[in-house]
């Protein structure tokens, strides 16, 4: 299924029933009780319907924000206007931070509190929850084309330092100051994620039945409606709102923690439960298994005003009808932080790269990862000794897989193909005989390059 192609002409055409509208009239003081159901207050998110071109919430007007993320950023970051060049999908793969060595010269640092400007984010926290750090902007609000994920560099650092931090003790190393930066942009990623399969699983439902479309995830995120919506009281949560928040928070939480140390764990747990607002911090009456199926089972009977007995698999379902880490647009937003913590794209804007590919990355230590950029850098510019790749024998014309060599200790290959006129990076493996010849038999089986995740700022299929 294709959203942009198949679904959203759909809720365009069906936009008077199906999309989120802005409020005809705005409630005065006075007016508000009539203007609104009782005991219903306004959706922090309400920005996002405000002329539809809104791009971050208030709170964040005291800064001059760029995105990161675009189709056109790794070229001209400095020129990238507001959503003009949102992304089409996917996470965007990021630059190995710039470690800061601390005060004592025997290790690395997170940002102080007067770069973070902690106490204005926890302030945030306090009132709008993890969203705060980051958001996600339904396709069900014009313009569709600014629909998706944002995380914000201050929200990244803060969760790296207040919790994913507690995973190691001090000094910090450089791979463990960029492993608690790539947990917490996971944390945040997920959480939002989450936000994502729920509007999906709203669109499926409005989709799927039969003669007219009917309207689900419009009523369900609107405050000035009647019956059951977002901030309705919970009966998982024992009466507390909004119950997708706690799931979003749990699913986050599953996601990230598993098989990390109990200290980690537990930052993470008091994090949510004791500085979020209601609903955000009830992720614990939702907990996987047997509570986490009650609450999705609940919220799709939220969304739909009525029960359902399989309303959890509806939610669920949606890994099965879309890679939805790829299809997801996802941007970063650098708020002026000190340069040396600035959040950057990756340099390898002549390829494009596969899922196989990025996790490969992620298991690079933090000096290796910057052999990588360098060598993919130096390579494409024709500016390395070895610029002439190894060719790999034994896949037939017109295929060519290549390798080129990255880093010194541990020394590392990585593997490209260049198909329909663009190159596409495969995999990356350590010079090992073992591991060579494991990865270069895996790539003569395979037919296909595996699923590309990410595409290079100029080639075909970016545009």
């Amino acid at each position: 299924m294709d959203l942009e192609r198949d679904v959203f002409p759909l809720l365009l055409e069906n936009e008077y029933n199906l999309m989120i509208k802005k409020p005809e009239k705005e409630p005065s003081e006075e007016d508000e009780e009539g203007e609104y159901p009782s005991n219903r207050k306004p959706r922090p998110e309400d920005w996002m319907i405000e002329g539809g071109t809104r791009d971050a919430p208030p709170s964040w007007s005291d800064f001059q924000p760029y995105p990161l993320g675009g189709q056109n950023d790794l070229i001209f970051p400095q020129h990238n206007d507001w959503g003009e060049y949102f992304p089409r999908g996917g996470l965007p793969g990021l630059s190995p931070i710039q470690p800061v060595p601390n005060d004592n010269g025997d290790g690395y640092r997170f940002p102080n509190d007067a770069e973070l400007q902690t106490e204005w984010i926890e302030d945030q926290i306090e009132a709008s929850g993890i969203d705060a750090l980051a958001w996600y902007r339904p396709f069900h609000i014009n313009p569709q084309h600014k629909w998706g994920i944002t995380i914000t560099d201050r929200g990244v650092w803060y969760i790296a330092r207040e919790m994913m931090s507690k995973k190691y003790k001090e000094p910090y190393t450089e791979d463990e100051i960029q492993d608690c930066f790539d947990l917490a942009t996971d944390f945040l990623y997920q959480h939002e994620m989450f936000h994502f399969k729920v509007e999906l699983a709203a669109t499926l439902m409005e989709l799927n039945g039969s003669g007219q479309p009917t309207e689900v995830y419009a009523r369900y995120w609107d405050h000035r409606r009647a019956g059951p919506w977002f901030g309705s009281p919970s009966d998982c949560l024992d009466g507390a709102a909004p119950l997708e928040e706690a799931l979003a928070n749990e699913y986050a939480r599953h996601k990230v923690c598993r098989g990390q140390p109990k200290p980690l764990k537990r930052a993470v747990e008091k994090f949510v439960r004791e500085e979020q607002p209601d609903g955000y911090r009830h992720y614990y009456k939702v907990k996987h298994n047997l509570k986490w199926r009650q609450g999705l089972t609940e919220l799709v009977n939220k969304m739909l005003d009525r029960e359902t007995p399989l309303g959890r698999y509806n939610l669920l379902d949606s890994d099965s009808i879309l890679d939805t880490e790829e299809v997801v647009p996802c941007q970063f937003l650098n708020s002026e932080m000190p340069m040396s913590f600035e959040i950057r794209a990756l340099q390898t804007i002549g390829f494009c790269r596969t899922k196989k590919f990025e996790r490969d990355l992620k298991k690079l230590t933090h000096q290796v990862r910057v052999d990588m950029e360098r060598a993919c850098d130096d390579w494409m510019r024709d500016r390395c000794a070895r610029r002439n790749p190894k060719i790999i024998r034994g896949i037939k014309k017109p295929r060519i897989v290549a390798e080129f060599r990255v880093g010194r200790s541990p020394e590392c290959r990585a593997y490209h193909e260049k198909i329909n006129g663009e190159r596409i990076l495969r995999r990356i493996g350590k010079k090992t005989e073992g591991s060579q010849k494991a990865i270069v038999n895996a790539l003569k089986k395979q037919k296909r390059p595996g699923k590309i995740t990410s595409h290079h700022a100029l080639c075909g299929s970016a545009v």
